[in-house]
């Protein structure tokens, strides 16, 4: 994501998985949001491309306003310039997109918005199992808050892949 940072042309860089689409007009009320000069960055709300009740849940937290709930497939936004005063992305393996999303505040204001979801493939929750992806992601933010590190979060989240 650093690389394509440098690489990219603008003063503002939106992160975007490769299975997710923008809403009509997200780009455009991106840009009215980030006129308010006290705004560093921020992100959208999700939705998924199929209807489950659990898939539906997981989305509603997205519209939680918490950092525990600012993951990288709501796409993250933030000014250029302040992308560069962050260093960008932390080089870790996993939680580099809530650590990004904790340390903005310090740059200006974070925010969320909410009428313009992203779209993101159901894909990976469905062939992992909807509850036991959910439950995964939750127990590895809350080992992350706690202090574990990037590193072994990830050997265990590409362990508990290989048992799926």
């Amino acid at each position: 994501m650093n690389t394509g940072a440098r690489c990219a042309a603008g003063d503002v860089l939106l992160f975007l998985h490769g299975d997710s689409r923008l809403a009509p007009g997200a780009v455009a009320k991106m840009r009215q949001t980030l006129d308010n000069r006290l705004i560093a960055g921020g992100s959208f709300t999700l939705v998924f491309d199929m209807d489950n009740f659990w898939l539906r849940f997981y989305a509603f937290c997205s519209a939680i306003d918490c950092l525990c709930f600012r993951y990288g497939d709501q796409g993250i936004f933030v000014r250029r310039a302040i992308f560069e005063q962050m260093q960008g992305y932390a080089e870790i393996p996993l939680m580099e997109d809530i650590d990004l999303m904790r340390r903005l505040p310090r740059y200006g204001r974070r925010v969320l918005i909410q009428d313009y979801p992203v779209t993101t493939s159901a894909r990976h929750f469905v062939e992992h199992g909807i509850v036991r992806q959910e439950a995964l992601n939750v127990a590895l933010v809350a080992a992350w808050f706690l202090g574990v590190a990037p590193q072994t979060l990830a050997r265990w989240y590409a362990a508990r892949k290989v048992q799926a």
